[in-house]
């Protein structure tokens, strides 16, 4: 499955904004272990290091940061196209219309973000951090549960929910466990194996749209 997201989320992860802070790090756990395809534009990475770096306050550490990100998510470039298209999107807010856009234009199976309601328009499907996070859980449920039985592979196709999943077969093995580089093997349990905050700072908090 292919999930665009929302600049929010990501935030809502790196700066520990409670309440929002457990859902999004267990969607970058899965985004870690490759249990869906994550993406964020390449216009939400100039924002993240611009909120990122109010909290570091350090330029190099930011970079880290942005670094590590890259390893978790996928980039989209906004194209003109893009930009040209949402000046005609029903969507109110141009930036949102914008991102709609580069979703439709690249084949995002949903977008995920705490604002729905701004998205309300939107022609692709979008969802909550907490519906898609009970999306995967169930899936990777099911994924299980068919592995011990040995029912054999499995595809996107077995399953429906935040949007259309659709894609390749599994491979059997439990799906928190991914191939990292080479033979070696690696799983992802907790959002501290790849923490990507580490200086301190003012926790913030806030609605989605106003980051």
């Amino acid at each position: 499955m292919r999930v665009l997201v929302d600049t929010c989320v990501i935030i809502d992860a790196l700066q520990s904004r409670a309440p929002f802070s457990e859902v999004a790090q267990k969607l970058f756990i899965y985004s870690a272990n490759k249990q869906f395809e994550g993406y964020i534009t390449a216009k939400s990475v100039t924002d993240i290091y611009y909120l990122t770096h109010r909290l570091t306050h350090n330029d190099v550490e930011t970079r880290k940061i942005l670094s590590k990100l890259f390893t978790l998510f996928h980039l989209l470039d906004t194209t003109s196209l893009d930009c040209r298209k949402a000046i005609s999107s029903e969507i109110g807010d141009y930036e949102d219309a914008i991102m709609v856009e580069t979703a439709i234009r690249s084949e995002m199976d949903c977008i995920v973000t705490r604002n729905v309601k701004d998205y309300m328009k939107s022609s692709v499907k979008v969802c909550e951090p907490s519906a898609l996070l009970k999306l995967l859980e169930e899936e990777n449920e099911t994924i299980i549960s068919i592995t011990e039985k040995g029912d054999g592979e499995l595809t996107y196709a077995d399953f429906c929910g935040c949007g259309c999943l659709s894609g390749g077969g599994h491979s059997g093995k439990n799906s928190t466990e991914v191939s990292d580089s080479g033979d070696t093997s690696v799983r992802y349990q907790s959002y501290t194996d790849f923490r990507l905050q580490r200086g301190s700072g003012r926790r913030s908090r806030g609605r989605c749209s106003g980051l």
